[in-house]
């Protein structure tokens, strides 16, 4: 589709080989890597580092979500649009290598979307810059250099955690460098986006409802113009079933539909709890180190057993409405449920103290 792009790819998989074969030629790296890649999954932004973030503070939850959100939902366009090829495929369809090269698949290779850009380096990108951010910016020390150190500090961080990440999806095959970099770039710049932009997020459900519609619409715009380009938006599915090395290896989790579905659910499930009268009785309670411990585990546990409830993939309406429930009710369970169970059974004398009060004073000034 991309003028040239072969001899890109050509380059890439040197690296990887290199990788595989080379720098990481032990048995036991395979492990390391495979950990490492699940660690930059983009569904952890919502089963862990939303739920935990969220705890700590409120509106730092809601930038780890809006950005975990718009990242996979611009990667998801970018995907259709780039038409990017993933390695393991590739190697068994380009004329400019006279036999494929003995290239490794492991259990996570086998995506079915296109390549580019990476998805784990794009939404890890983002999510960690904000959290950095609030770390900078909320632990930082006053002093010039204090605050550079910290700062020095979060950098270091942040490369780190997106070369684990992007030489991990490398090793396993799954991407070529120049699509992991290049997520890797948008995620940081929406990070910075974020940023900026997220003291103007409403909490009202019906702005929730319209950030959903927008991104289904521009989504399927993008999905439709890509097909009225005359390429097939599904491509990669056929390739993925067709190449990889064995057909469990391959889940339609790993498809932008998918990744789509997961974001509309927890972006209208945010919506849905900000609207409840649990949430609108915890706004008046003042976060403590215990009520932050306590939230951070209980929703973090509650987020994991949700997202190991199995979902068949057959048929597909049953997938997508189970995926979508899903994350739904882990945005719901993690800003609403779950801090008032919390506060109800392990802190009842705080809870009834500061937000019935402080609900009596405010019927009071109504009147």
């Amino acid at each position: 589709m991309w003028p040239h792009i072969d001899q890109l790819y050509v380059s890439g998989l040197d690296v990887i080989l290199f990788l595989q074969n080379v720098v990481f030629r032990g048995s036991g790296w395979a492990q390391s890597m495979l950990l490492l890649s699940r660690l930059g999954d983009p569904k952890n932004a919502f089963v862990i580092y939303f739920p935990v973030a969220y705890s700590i503070n409120k509106s730092l939850g809601r930038r780890v979500i809006w950005a975990a959100v718009i990242a996979e939902w611009l990667n998801t366009i970018l995907k259709w649009l780039l038409h990017g090829d993933r390695p393991y495929w590739w190697i068994n369809e380009t004329s400019l290598l006279p036999s494929p090269p003995p290239l490794k698949q492991f259990s996570l290779t086998c995506e079915v979307g296109p390549g580019s850009p990476s998805g784990h380096s794009m939404v890890t990108a983002a999510v960690w810059y904000v959290l950095l951010d609030h770390f900078v910016r909320n632990f930082g020390s006053k002093s010039k250099t204090g605050f550079f150190l910290t700062a020095l500090l979060s950098c270091n961080i942040f490369v780190t955690v997106l070369l684990m990440v992007g030489v991990s999806r490398l090793y396993i095959a799954t991407h070529f460098p120049h699509q992991v970099l290049l997520g890797s770039a948008v995620g940081f710049v929406l990070g910075i986006f974020i940023v900026r932009w997220s003291g103007t997020v409403s909490n009202r459900l019906r702005d929730h409802v319209i950030a959903v519609s927008g991104l289904v619409v521009t989504a399927m715009l993008a999905y439709t113009l890509v097909d009225l380009w005359g390429e097939n938006p599904l491509w990669s599915i056929e390739k993925a079933k067709r190449w990889c090395v064995s057909p469990d290896y391959v889940h339609l989790k790993t498809s932008p539909f998918a990744s789509l579905v997961r974001d509309c659910a927890a972006i209208l499930g945010l919506g849905i709890a900000v609207k409840t009268r649990m949430y609108a009785n915890l706004v008046c309670m003042k976060n403590d180190l215990l009520i932050i411990l306590y939230n951070g585990v209980a929703t973090a546990a509650a987020a994991s057993l949700i997202d190991k409830a199995y979902i068949p993939e057959e048929p597909l309406y049953v997938f997508y409405a189970g995926t979508f429930f899903k994350f739904a009710v882990m945005s719901y369970i993690t800003v609403a449920l779950i801090p008032f169970l919390v506060a109800v059974i392990c802190f009842p004398i705080k809870y009834f103290d500061e937000t019935v009060n402080e609900n009596n004073i405010k019927s009071r000034k109504d009147l």
